[in-house]
């Protein structure tokens, strides 16, 4: 991994305050939010309409079901001042909206220690770490941060070892596990994730760099 890919600006641990946060989620996140170490100090405002999201009391804004068209961002933004983190794995903050931050809410992340994000203005970075203190870390805004990078590549690879014939997915799955540890294999992975998320991703980065060309299995498998 790329540390350059992390800037320093990290808070020391301990000084985060409880916040309110409107969330606009799936059930699945919302199940996955409660289960959270990121979020269970903190007062969480469920609702499933992106209408209800402006004009709450809350200290943050976060709309883990972000699609970024103009409409959607026109009415995040009525939600400024107050802090507001949208889901984009793929699109960076650049083309989205500056006072915004995008963090990784690929299904499985939003579990983990530390939440993945990169923001535009100094001023959205600031109330990020205000919110989330030392469980936040910025990376370049790039698509897809370095963790998605990361996993859909060991994914598209597995894919091609599958369409060599070289082992079944049971077996890559398998050796993964035992080899490195990893909580899933990376079919695993790609079931949670949501094949149509990794293959999009892998479009996008394979327009600069023919590394991250999808394997024709995924597509194939994207298709059944």
């Amino acid at each position: 991994m790329d540390s350059s890919l992390f800037s320093s600006a990290r808070p020391s641990a301990g000084s985060r305050q409880p916040s309110a946060l409107a969330i606009l989620a799936s059930e699945p996140q919302k199940a996955e939010l409660r289960r959270s170490p990121l979020f269970e100090d903190h007062q969480l405002i469920f609702t499933d309409d992106l209408s209800h999201l402006v004009g709450q009391k809350a200290d943050a804004v976060i709309d883990l079901l972000f699609e970024p068209d103009p409409e959607r961002i026109e009415i995040l933004s009525k939600c400024l001042p107050t802090a507001i983190f949208v889901n984009s794995v793929i699109y960076p903050i650049s083309a989205i909206h500056l006072d915004f931050v995008r963090i990784n809410g690929w299904p499985g992340f939003l579990e983990l220690p530390l939440l993945e994000a990169a923001g535009g203005s100094e001023n959205s970075i600031r109330k990020a770490v205000e919110i989330f203190d030392s469980r936040i870390r910025f990376v370049k805004d790039v698509p897809g941060f370095v963790s998605p990078r990361i996993i859909s590549m060991i994914i598209n690879e597995a894919y091609f070892i599958l369409d060599a014939g070289i082992s079944s997915r049971g077996e890559i799955d398998i050796a993964m596990k035992l080899g490195t540890n990893y909580p899933l294999g990376p079919f695993e992975w790609a079931e949670e994730i949501g094949l149509e998320k990794i293959y999009s991703l892998m479009v996008v980065l394979s327009g600069s760099d023919a590394l991250y060309t999808p394997a024709p299995g995924l597509l194939r498998g994207l298709k059944d």
